[in-house]
């Protein structure tokens, strides 16, 4: 559902990390018998969670929010390194030849589908902006906002976080 026709989805989770979070759901993925591929069915997931709300108890039994966790995913449709094609000698080539297929098997094998980045954390009994938003959702937040709302938007990223190549 959270695919198609709507601007957000909502829903409660048990997982303690984000990361528990998208594989709970990545498995949930693969239980239905839709999806047979665990990195098919987690870029599935890593697609439509943006952000994460992390709510915690203390002690005394005091709910908060933990943290608000951003879910960047990395491209994947990247080339692969070709400068192999531009060496003159067998050397150099076999080389640059080999950095490339470095590049093909970590992609195959362990490579990240996203990021998960604290925006903002509770600590010491306040929040704390942490790392800023990601382009993307800067783009998509202010696109839903009239313009005096994009401005504030703007205004309060700009006073929480500053102009941030971070992103």
């Amino acid at each position: 559902m959270a695919q198609v026709a709507s601007l957000f989805t909502l829903f409660t989770h048990h997982a303690k990390t984000f990361r528990d979070l998208v594989y709970s759901l990545r498995n949930s993925l693969l239980k239905t018998g839709v999806f047979t591929n665990e990195k098919v069915a987690e870029q599935q997931v890593v697609s439509v969670i943006n952000f994460d709300i992390h709510l915690r108890r203390d002690a005394d039994g005091h709910r908060y929010i933990e943290r608000i966790t951003e879910c960047v995913p990395v491209e994947q449709e990247a080339g692969y390194p070709e400068t192999f094609r531009h060496k003159t000698t067998t050397e150099e080539k076999m080389t640059a030849f080999m950095e490339t297929m470095l590049e093909y098997f970590r992609r195959s094998t362990d490579r990240p589908l996203y990021v998960a980045r604290n925006v903002i954390e509770y600590r010491d009994g306040s929040y704390v902006a942490v790392h800023p938003l990601s382009e993307r959702s800067r783009k998509e937040i202010a696109a839903c906002l009239a313009g005096p709302d994009q401005a504030a938007f703007e205004a309060f990223l700009a006073v929480h976080w500053g102009d941030s190549d971070e992103n």
